[in-house]
């Protein structure tokens, strides 16, 4: 399932899930490249986590919705 703004993302895959289980991240823009790699700015309006420099999107789970 191809990421887009305003998806609910976990993360999955990486080093950092474990430190991120349970929280959920809005995509706040559409898919961009850094360096070959596919990324997207994501935030937890729970927590107030922002990767503002981008996460790689094959590290991001899109959640269904319902």
């Amino acid at each position: 399932m191809e990421i887009k703004k305003g998806d609910i993302v976990i993360i999955k895959g990486s080093a950092e899930e474990q430190i991120y289980k349970g929280q959920k991240f809005e995509v706040l823009c559409a898919p961009y490249i850094i360096c070959g790699c596919e990324v997207v700015k994501i935030k937890c309006h729970e927590t107030g986590k922002y990767f503002g420099g981008g996460y790689a999107t094959k590290y991001l789970e899109v959640q269904k919705e319902g």
